[in-house]
């Protein structure tokens, strides 16, 4: 398995170059990819400010890359979770903060609408600190 960088990545989803995108589907014949939360997010964000995709159509690009053989993202039940809260109106950078965590005990923030827009999604206890 081998890590990819954002630009691998959005090279599959918007297939806008067809040599780039041909060297991108022989990586995955070789090997499978491994996409960071990182890149996920950074995917997200080129998507919705570069490409100005709305926000559905990015949830569907990132949910449907997560689900592609060949395509490791960590957390990936958590993830798919957070990608339709995402899709709902939650911030992607949050719910990509709350993947991050999910295997630790809580989630401490004072942002009280990321609570609401997490919506039990993320199986993890979120606290706003006294």
């Amino acid at each position: 398995m081998i890590a990819v960088d954002t630009n691998i990545v959005l090279r599959l989803i918007l297939g806008d170059d067809e040599s780039q995108l041909g060297a991108v589907r022989k990586l995955m014949a070789d090997d499978s990819l491994f996409v960071s939360l990182t890149v996920l997010l950074e995917t997200g964000w080129v998507l919705e400010s570069r490409c100005r995709m709305p926000r559905p159509a990015v949830a569907d690009a990132l949910i449907a890359l997560t689900l592609l053989e060949g395509i490791q993202v960590p957390r990936s039940e958590t993830v798919l979770r957070l990608l339709e809260r995402y899709r709902a109106g939650a911030d992607l950078a949050d719910m990509i903060h709350l993947a991050s965590a999910a295997k630790l005990e809580a989630f401490a923030t004072f942002d009280r609408r990321l609570h609401r827009d997490a919506d039990g999604a993320s199986l993890l206890k979120i606290e706003t600190p006294a």
